[in-house]
Order: structure tokens, then sequence, then C-alpha cells
């Protein structure tokens, strides 16, 4: 993967990016017991706050098996990680174990991560899906793994689309026009999307990139922007851009969508408010923890929209939990923590953890073993080769596309306007 371009200290990286705001072959880790009988402390930093029992549980079975170790779990909402991680980072006090969030390839330019594919081996990087592990690849090494996949989708209410006979769409203007029927024939909001956040608008933008030209390299290119002939404010942006300002111009999202935040946004969705759910697989453990009834009797899920029928439906894939070690460690305490790595992604224990938290798991073997039938349904698009790239890790390029894209929500600029504001305002951040 190509070097992301603007990276000179780590404090003007992350502070960009906090503005913004997831049988081993090789030097494999040592599974008789992290470290020896040095006493080693564990920090263990993420932002996966629903499934703290899940793995806690995790850390107390790994505890018991290497008595030596003590693993310190501090977890955070989302909107508060990326601040909290940019000041332990400027402190040079690294975590051992975290999620970088989107820094994934600035920590291994700078050095504060270890290869992951040197230390655990071919094998086990191998066993994660390809989309998922491109995010965090950096000079030929892997600097992060997924802890879970990610397709985003269409949530429905499946009883309230059999009474109007409301059918799903193939294409965005077929999305266009279901939104139309509904406000037609019902008190209904078509859709209801986080939209206070411009990171999670975003991530409803970022697939389109990849359908303009049904192919995901362009997306991948203008995260980077190293290339000299790809640029923001080219031709396939705006037809993306142009594309978004159709959906939202023709009604598809309730008109107040910037206020609405996350709790509202389920809260519409469950309660009978909104006849679809525009969010990822990861949305499945909060609808089954606040609305389990309605999962069971009135749950569906349907993939995005494709630019025309018979297109592929590229939708959001990578991962936006991901797992990094810091290199910023003894050699202990560097034992313990990739044996720590290995321990939570031993096929049966992680096949495990991820049907009981209800996640779509990162492994390509796992996808085997899922049970939830929601889940069964956003990996079979996955395996189908569906997903895009979503998630920005390129200096500045996720502000920027936040800033943008919440622009055409709100109706303050046209997509060419868009585009070039893009393309200058990641020129501006790499320039720092």
């Amino acid at each position: 993967m190509t070097k992301p371009g603007g990276f000179r200290a780590i404090g003007v990286s992350l502070a960009v990016v906090a503005a913004a705001v997831a049988g081993l072959t090789g030097c494999q880790a040592d599974p008789s017991g992290a470290g020896g009988d040095e006493q080693i402390t564990l920090q263990f930093w993420n932002w996966m706050v629903p499934w703290e029992s899940e793995l806690q549980g995790a850390i107390d079975e790994f505890e018991a098996e290497n008595p030596n170790v003590t693993v310190e779990m501090q977890q955070y909402a989302f909107a508060e990680y990326v601040p909290a991680l940019q000041a332990r980072l400027q402190a040079d006090d690294d975590p051992a174990v975290y999620m970088p969030a989107a820094l994934a390839l600035q920590l291994a330019e700078a050095g504060r991560t270890l290869d992951l594919k040197a230390e655990l081996g071919d094998e086990f990087i191998d066993q994660f899906y390809p989309s998922t592990n491109r995010q965090a690849e950096y000079d030929g090494g892997q600097y992060a793994v997924p802890w879970a996949a990610q397709m985003f989708g269409l949530y429905y209410n499946k009883t309230v689309f059999a009474e109007h006979g409301w059918e799903e769409p193939e294409t965005w203007d077929d999305l266009i026009a279901l939104a139309q029927q509904i406000r037609a024939e019902s008190d209904l909001n078509p859709v209801a999307i986080v939209g206070n956040n411009p990171s999670q608008l975003a991530d409803f933008f970022w697939p389109l990139i990849s359908q303009v030209e049904d192919d995901t390299e362009l997306a991948y290119a203008l995260d980077a922007l190293t290339d000299p002939d790809v640029s923001w404010d080219s031709e396939p942006v705006i037809s993306a851009l142009t594309q978004l300002q159709e959906v939202v111009d023709g009604g598809v999202f309730d008109p107040g969508v910037l206020s609405v935040d996350q709790d509202a946004a389920y809260a519409s969705f469950y309660t009978g408010k909104s006849a679809m759910f525009y969010f990822s697989s990861s949305g499945l453990t909060g609808l089954e923890q606040a609305a389990p009834d309605f999962v069971q009797n009135d749950l569906g899920v349907f993939k995005n929209p494709a630019w025309s029928s018979g297109d592929r439906h590229w939708t959001g894939n990578q991962a936006g939990y991901t797992l990094s070690v810091s290199a910023n460690l003894d050699d202990a305490t560097k034992q313990a923590a990739l044996d720590f790595l290995a321990f939570l992604y031993e096929p049966e224990r992680y096949e495990a953890m991820q049907n009981r938290m209800v996640s779509l798991p990162a492994t390509v073997a796992s996808a085997e073993g899922i049970e939830n039938p929601f889940v069964q349904e956003f990996a079979g698009w996955l395996l189908d080769g569906d997903g895009a790239p979503h998630i920005s890790f390129g200096t500045g390029t996720g502000d920027a596309v936040g800033t943008g894209v919440t622009k055409i929500f709100g109706g303050q600029g046209t997509p060419e306007d868009v585009a070039e504001e893009i393309q200058r305002a990641v020129e501006q951040a790499r320039a720092l």
C-alpha cells in the first residue's frame, strides 16, 4: 500500500484526527505462558463498551492461564477515545494493546506499532478477510488486525413493508421512489441515519465512490492521495456527490437529519417512526439490547442500493474495531502483549465471543459458525465481494470528507464546490 502523505510528527497527525472526531508460523507468540515469571501489567485500550463483559471474561481467562500477567482494560465512548489516545501517545506512554482508530497507517509510519505479520506470522494474518487487513497494511507489514468486520446496509421494518406492499430498492433511484411512496402512504420517515456525526455521514457516502467506477481502487487512492493523477475534485467524485445530493433532495432522510444522534436514530427505527435505518452490522448489538422483541418479529435487512440495476451493491466494509500492539514495550511486556492478542483470536474462543456479541467476525473461518441470521446475511455480502472502503486513514481525509458530506446533507454546497473544498482541505492538512 502506498504511504499516507503529509505525516511528519505524531503530534501533528493526531491533532488532525482528533479534530475530525474503527499453529502459527514465523516469529510466534509463546502460548506456554506470557513473559515467564516476571510480573507484567498490560493496558488494553478500546471503545468496545457494549462488549465489556465479553472482553473482561476473556481477560479473566487469560490471567488465569498466565498468573504473572495483569490486563487492565480501559474503555471510552467513541467520541472520547481518540483525544484520550492522543494524550497517551504524545506523552510516549502507549497502551500495550489498543485500537489505533483511523491512525493505523500514521502510527505504522512513525514506528509506534509492531508489524504483526513479522511477529505472529503469515498464517495468523491470513485468517482475516483481505479487505479488512488492507486498511492497516504498510510497507509490506500488518500493523493492526480487525476485531470485527463491518458491512453496511438498510435495516427495515419487514412487518410495515409487508402491510404496504413496499419492495426492496435495487438502485438509488428505486430508493428515492420508495421514499416518496412511504411519505405518500404513511406518516413514517423513510430512512433514519446518524446525522450529527460527520464521520458517520461519510460512511454513507464512501461506497458511492466505488459504485461510480464499479471498483474500490479509486477510493483507496483518494484516501492515500499520493497519485498525482487522482484528486478529490475529479469527475468520479463529483458524480458520487451528485448521487448523494439526489438522495438527500429526494426526501430519503428527515429534513432535520443533521441534528439526529445515534440514540435518536436507533429509537426512530425500532419505535416505528422510520421505515428503514442505515447502519453497519455493528448496529445489531444495539438493536438486540434496546429492542429484542422488534428484532425477533419485525427486523429485516437488505443491501445498499446499486448505482444501476444489475451492478454490484458496493457497501462499506473494513473494520472500525482493530487492534495494534505498541512498539514501545520492553521484551517481556511485548511478548505478553502478543500472547494476549493471539489468545483473543484462538479460533474457538473468537468465534464463540463473536456469536455472543452478535458481531460480524473478521476471520473467514468464523463465518461458517455464525448463528445469528442477520449476521449470516451480512457475512454473505462480504463473502460475495461487495465490501468497499468507508474509513479514512490518510492525513486530513476524514475531516475533509466529513465536512464536505455534511454540506451536501445540509444543502450548503454544490457537488462541484464540495469536491474542490475536500481537495483543498486535504492538501492543506498534509502541508502542515
